[in-house]
């Protein structure tokens, strides 16, 4: 089994490479906050490096383009999941969900091979 492979049964078709590269930063700093991530080695704004973590996560939002800015939900990557800092809630933790640890386990299978 190749490397992509284990992309196509994991990540969905829409991820692109920032994600992946964001998803591989979280796998290195595995409880760091958004700004954190954002820090070490975040491209563009604080607010993308939000959006893309809302991606990798179960579920993500998005403005919807022809009605007023409402928001919906959509499936996410379910990847990542987000837990309140324990000291200040405001502050958002990223960590590996199942899925994410399985998908690393195998993407490192698929290397070692």
């Amino acid at each position: 089994m190749a490397v992509f492979d284990v992309l196509a049964q994991n990540v969905s078709p829409t991820a692109r490479c920032k994600h992946i590269q964001l998803f591989l930063r979280i796998v290195m700093n595995e409880g760091a906050s958004i700004s954190e991530l954002h820090r070490n080695g975040g491209s563009g704004s604080l607010s993308a490096t939000f959006k893309l973590v809302r991606e990798l996560s179960a579920r993500s939002w998005r403005k919807e383009a022809k009605k007023s800015a409402s928001e919906k939900r959509v499936p996410g990557l379910g990847l990542v999941r987000l837990e309140p800092d324990p000291v200040d809630e405001r502050v958002k933790r990223v960590y590996l969900s199942e899925k994410g640890k399985k998908f690393i386990e195998e993407l490192c299978q698929v290397i070692k091979s």
